[in-house]
């Protein structure tokens, strides 16, 4: 498990609705398999339709569905894991889906937070799904964004500051939201 998992899974205990949220690896906000916290990969461009071009029909989602639903027990590991995988990514995409839709709307709106390539798109993309916490019924969570680049042999000094420079531009765009969003002071960055 990792240290934001283990943080989700005591507050779990005490009662919260919490939220493990990952944009890239998901080891550190992995809880434990009896806190049951699942972790949610959240995309950073909005869904595409997964089964548009079906040779199923508009029902292809529902027959997977059906296929993974709970099995039995001469099921073998690897059969159970894919189940469950499938599951929950289809949930996932389903959720996603229906969060899109309201991108639009004048609620979740996100065309005023400036958006570029990398650790930026990922904050923005959290930012938004934070904006979402009330209708996802969360009141506390923990979000990993990946801002890679920093393992370097040379032109460390040059490269380093780049990404330093990155980092801050993504990161007072974020804290900007936050207070727009009225829940700066409820909110934890550590890197």
């Amino acid at each position: 498990t990792g240290v934001g998992g283990r943080l989700l899974d005591m507050l779990r205990r005490q009662g919260f609705h919490t939220s493990a949220n990952s944009l890239g690896p998901d080891g550190m906000v992995k809880g434990t398999a009896l806190d049951n916290n699942p972790v949610w990969t959240i995309p950073v461009k909005d869904p595409q339709v997964f089964d548009r071009y079906s040779s199923v029909g508009p029902s292809m989602i529902n027959l997977i569905k059906s296929l993974n639903g709970v099995g039995t027990e001469d099921d073998s590991l690897l059969g159970e894991t894919w189940s469950s995988k499938s599951s929950q990514a289809l949930f996932e995409y389903e959720k996603s889906m229906e969060f899109a839709e309201l991108f639009d709307t004048p609620d979740f709106n996100m065309d005023h937070y400036k958006v570029e390539k990398g650790v930026n798109e990922r904050f923005r993309a959290t930012a938004q799904y934070m904006k979402m916490r009330t209708l996802r019924k969360v009141n506390r969570e923990v979000f990993i964004i990946p801002h890679e680049g920093f393992d370097s042999h040379s032109e460390q000094k040059a490269d380093v500051n780049t990404l330093f420079s990155t980092a801050n531009t993504a990161l007072t765009r974020f804290v900007d939201e936050m207070k727009v969003q009225g829940i700066w002071e409820n909110v934890v960055i550590i890197m």
